[in-house]
């Protein structure tokens, strides 16, 4: 026989010839968590289990429970269909590796991507590869697509991929936004604990990340490691059966500059679909799993990305920095907080009374340096008349003006109006975070895509928006339902990633608008949400108005975090969560619920020892304080009243 035949002889057998169904399991370091993948009648398929108590020595453990049952794989391209008439072609043995890694800004500063992992090839009848990746861990389970080969091109036009979850059971998600001028795909209501089976109320489906109570364990479905070679997906809207489908960008994203398809040239992997696991919320909200998945630090020196707590003019103001006078008012302020950061919003180039430059110099001789915003620009957006435009979506324009922006002494760039998941403005997202860190700027995103692992690839990237925030204060029916949207972000949106939420909103965006939380809870909102860049955003006449132990708080706020623990909570009902920075501990809370909550903090989180306590709490009225210290011990349980849609801080500290 021709030996070079051979492997086309053997391919044609395996393909053609019928065969038993086949699987392929990883169980988790701990035996927590199982993925696992079989091949049937030339089809995909891949399941999720979960045990609640495994000790590692427990090698046959036997408590699993099914969490995501027999589900859909495979993706299709423009010339081959890899999601059926598949056979195997090769399969690895587990790896198992643990991989510490640093974080500059998140939930936590030391964490392990600490894994097993398996890779199992398949191949087509025209005899086209395959991977699929499947790894677990102690926080869930995640698997993705690989496309190996030297030559060629795969474009990939759709998915298979599916999550098919129990029936009964419960979902806080938000549907995807038709994208447009002023609707970026992920700033939406999350619907509060409705029936897993609901349909999304808008056709284009429901969006990342997507949360679920099951009688198990809780589920959070999103993807990582997303790059230039894959579009961003979303769900589709009618989960039959419970079975969550893939979705791809919509067709008018970027008024149809871009494909819909992604194409890249092989090898290439897709994004990783995380399913992260726990039997309890904490497993949820402290989750990394995002985080883990995404490739280690591109960044050779990351001594200059500096964290930090922001002022903002803005959101109160909407010209203001387009007038020299009416910003100096908030550099001032960041002045007296100690605070490292103004942020300077859209229009600045068009400044009156003075210019960009000469804010700069004020600020600088204050101590304070200024991030400055953007419009993405290009053929993808209508926005042109807010600007700076078109500075940022070609390379050599937007390099030369970073190189400018360095020379000045700015820190940072706000960039705003992406809105689209689709493969190129993804690459954009990329192309500025990368020639960002080459001018050593800062950089954060408004009007955009979820995060999906860039914090830890690109520490440079602090914050994005992706989340309905202070910006969408200007209706009166968010106002009144903001405290219960409030207490599902810390088990939704926040989990994956940094969110530039802009907390801390006394009032509405206008005289006709009056929120409902108090100031405590709002004051809350600073710790609850984490951000790399914390842009906290009143007026500077409310700041005046705070008490001087409030000040004297905000003074040493803090925003990137060593340790993160949620001490109680429930999506849409109240959270508590408390956040370490070196031995000081912040402990906030938020009630999203129109009655008073009377709370025990169990303070057994804490070391061994006698530590201060300063609680500031709901005061007699909504926009009144109060304040109380005392000496504790972890033994101790400190009984705090949180007042309707109300809030507290408290800071510890070792004596």
């Amino acid at each position: 026989m021709n030996k070079l035949l051979l492997p086309f002889s053997l391919l044609a057998v395996a393909t053609l010839c019928p065969a038993a169904p086949k699987s392929w399991q990883v169980d988790s370091p701990d035996m927590r968590t199982r993925i696992e993948l079989q091949l049937e009648n030339g089809k995909l398929s891949y399941s999720a289990a979960f045990q609640k108590t495994a000790p590692a020595w427990q090698v046959e453990a036997s408590g699993f429970q099914t969490l995501i049952a027999p589900s859909p794989l495979g993706v299709k391209t423009d010339s081959e269909d890899l999601s059926s008439q598949l056979a195997l072609l090769s399969e690895s043995e587990t790896l198992s590796r643990s991989d510490p890694y640093t974080m500059l800004t998140g939930k936590h500063a030391s964490l392990d991507n600490h894994y097993n992992e398996r890779v199992i090839s398949f191949v087509n009848k025209s005899g086209t590869t395959l991977e699929v990746h499947i790894r677990a861990y102690k926080e869930g389970v995640a698997f993705r697509y690989g496309f190996p080969g030297t030559n060629g091109t795969h474009t990939i036009v759709a998915e298979e991929t599916g999550f098919k979850l129990p029936s009964n059971g419960k979902k806080w998600i938000s549907h995807y936004s038709p994208v447009g001028t002023w609707a970026p795909g992920y700033e939406e209501d999350y619907q509060n604990g409705v029936s897993i089976g609901t349909p999304s109320p808008k056709s284009v489906g429901w969006a990342f990340p997507a949360l679920f109570q099951t009688e198990p364990a809780w589920i959070l479905l999103t993807e990582s490691n997303l790059d230039g070679n894959y579009f961003a997906a979303h769900l589709e809207p009618d989960p039959k059966d419970g079975l969550y489908r893939i979705r791809l960008p919509e067709t008018d994203e970027t008024y149809g500059v871009h494909p819909q398809t992604s194409t890249a040239k092989l090898p290439f992997y897709s994004p990783w679909r995380v399913i992260m696991i726990s039997p309890d919320l904490a497993g949820i909200a402290e989750n990394s799993l995002v985080h883990h998945l995404a490739d280690p630090c591109k960044i050779e020196d990351t001594s200059w990305i500096k964290p930090g707590p922001s002022t903002w003019s803005w959101l109160f103001d909407h010209s203001s920095q387009t007038d020299y006078d009416r910003l100096i008012p908030f550099i001032d302020l960041a002045d007296e907080l100690d605070w490292p950061y103004s942020m300077v919003d859209a229009d600045w180039h068009i400044m009156e009374n003075g210019n960009i430059e000469q804010v700069i110099e004020y600020a600088a001789e204050r101590d304070v340096d200024l991030t400055v915003w953007y419009n993405s620009g290009g053929p993808t957006n209508l926005v042109k008349p807010i600007g700076p435009a078109d500075r940022l979506h070609l390379a050599d324009t937007r390099r030369k003006e970073f190189a400018w922006l360095q020379s000045l002494g700015v820190k940072g760039i706000k960039v705003d109006f992406l809105q689209s998941d689709k493969q190129g403005q993804i690459q954009l997202y990329i192309d500025i975070i990368e020639d960002a860190a080459d001018y050593e700027l800062l950089v954060f995103f408004h009007g955009c895509t979820l995060p999906r692992g860039w914090e830890r690839t690109y520490p440079n990237l602090v914050s994005m928006e992706a989340v309905k925030g202070g910006e969408q204060l200007w209706s009166q029916k968010f106002a009144d339902t903001i405290a219960v949207h409030n207490t599902i972000l810390p088990f939704t949106r926040n989990v994956v990633g940094s969110m530039d939420y802009t907390p801390f909103l006394f009032q509405g965006m206008g005289p006709e608008i009056t929120t409902s939380t108090t100031w405590a809870h709002e004051l809350a909102t600073t710790i609850v949400f984490e951000s790399g860049i914390q842009h906290v955003s009143e007026t500077v006449e409310n700041f005046e108005r705070l008490p001087f132990y409030v000040w004297r708080f905000l003074e040493n706020l803090e925003v990137a975090w060593d340790e993160t623990k949620l001490l109680s909570g429930h999506p849409g009902e109240n959270v508590v969560i408390a956040r370490r920075k070196g031995e000081t501990w912040y402990v906030a809370g938020l009630n999203g619920q129109d009655q008073t909550l009377d709370y025990s903090l169990d303070l057994s989180f804490l070391p061994s020892g006698v530590h201060s306590l300063e609680l500031i709490g709901d005061g007699s009225s909504k926009t009144e304080f109060s304040q109380s210290k005392q000496l504790i011990q972890k033994s101790d349980k400190v009984q705090i009243t949180f007042a309707p849609r109300g809030g507290f801080v408290a800071t510890i500290t070792k004596r």
